[in-house]
């Protein structure tokens, strides 16, 4: 088993448990772009969560080496779980309901 790796654009030999941490680091830090894909969220309605404070815990300034996105994507999963977790079903007329009512439909 091999235990350094080459970089296959610059050369540089490595060891392999660093480039799967380096690795596992990427895949776990997103930009703006992954986050509101991640969630399903327009630009203004992310920019709105922000101005709420509710990206304060997965927004990260000390982040892992050749880390360049600072959003925690694992952080935000754990955060929708427990906002989900939290929610209650609410009951009653539909939103569909509401606009036939009104003469228009969904």
């Amino acid at each position: 088993m091999r235990t350094v790796t080459r970089c296959p654009t610059c050369g540089v030999v490595i060891r392999k448990s660093t480039a799967d941490t380096i690795r596992a680091n990427r895949e776990r830090f997103g930009d703006k772009k992954t986050l509101r894909d991640l969630w399903g969220v327009s630009r203004i309605q992310l920019d709105l969560l922000c101005e709420a404070g509710l990206m304060a815990s997965i927004e990260m300034t000390d982040l892992p080496a050749l880390v360049d996105a600072n959003h925690d994507l694992e952080a935000a999963r754990k955060l929708v779980d427990r906002i989900a977790a939290d929610a209650k079903s609410v009951h009653g007329k539909t939103g569909k309901r509401r606009l036939e009512s009104t003469g228009f439909s969904a």
